[in-house]
């Protein structure tokens, strides 16, 4: 009964795939995902993946009756000062034109910017091992990508090189990922196909699109400010050490 439930699922998606093609702004399958990162507090995330053939659309945002913690700052009796500082990211990947947009703000910062890239290629290492995730048969798969090191796990009868975040290019849709460290973790939560909905777009406020590089420039020069401004308010006789960390996934 399972094994025939999971094929009805796979044609339904299959089916109604191709239709996208003409309007690539169009998703046909919703995937919900459960998201812990445990950066610089443990904390729990909803996250939504909409996709069709050619597109998708991912963001995750701090669960329902989760606080969201704000930049603030918190001192200890050895004069250090630390930034904590809470994310909400979303991001589209555009198969046709080899375009991944990223839209988060940096520490720091009031303003949310819009990063562009190409779509990453990520170098997997396929391996003999299975498991079954809400009852769907996974395959394991390993990778190096943007610092961490992660494991994924994947199914073939939901044959879509999609997944969380920026982790794709596997034959078949990620169910699972998590890094070595544990501090990056995504589980799927639901299924829904087909799902038709009209896709967001990602805008910049300013209408600016950023470099990889570019944006690192701005997150940099605006932790120079801040501790710049930290310093001058400081007794002279205090030896101030500032000290920062942001919920991203990314460390390099």
């Amino acid at each position: 009964m399972k094994t025939l439930r999971l094929l009805v699922i796979s044609c339904a998606i299959a089916l109604s795939l191709p239709l996208s093609a003409q309007n690539h702004q169009t998703s046909e399958v919703l995937v919900e995902y459960d998201v812990l990162l445990d950066l610089t507090s443990l904390v729990r995330y909803d996250a939504q993946l909409y996709f069709n053939s050619s597109y998708s659309y991912f963001a995750y945002r701090p669960a329902k009756n989760t606080k969201l913690m704000e930049e603030q700052l918190v001192s200890d009796n050895e004069n250090r000062i630390a930034v904590v500082d809470s994310n909400q990211v979303e991001l589209s990947v555009d198969r046709m034109s080899n375009r991944l947009l990223e839209k988060k703000k940096p520490v720091f910062s009031k303003k949310r910017y819009v990063i562009e890239e190409a779509i990453p290629s990520i170098e997997w290492m396929l391996v003999e091992e299975t498991k079954k995730i809400n009852d769907w048969l996974c395959r394991k798969a390993t990778t190096t990508f943007r610092g961490r090191t992660y494991t994924a796990w994947y199914c073939q009868d939901l044959p879509f090189s999609y997944g969380p975040w920026k982790l794709s290019g596997l034959p078949g849709l990620i169910l699972e990922a998590s890094d070595e460290r544990k501090e990056v973790m995504f589980t799927i939560r639901k299924l829904v196909a087909p799902y038709r909905i009209n896709l967001p777009g990602i805008d910049s406020p300013n209408g600016k699109v950023l470099s990889p590089t570019e944006y690192k420039l701005i997150q940099r020069k605006a932790i120079e400010d801040f501790e710049s401004r930290m310093k001058a308010q400081a007794d002279r006789d205090i030896d101030l050490n500032i000290s920062y960390s942001m919920n991203d996934i990314e460390r390099e």
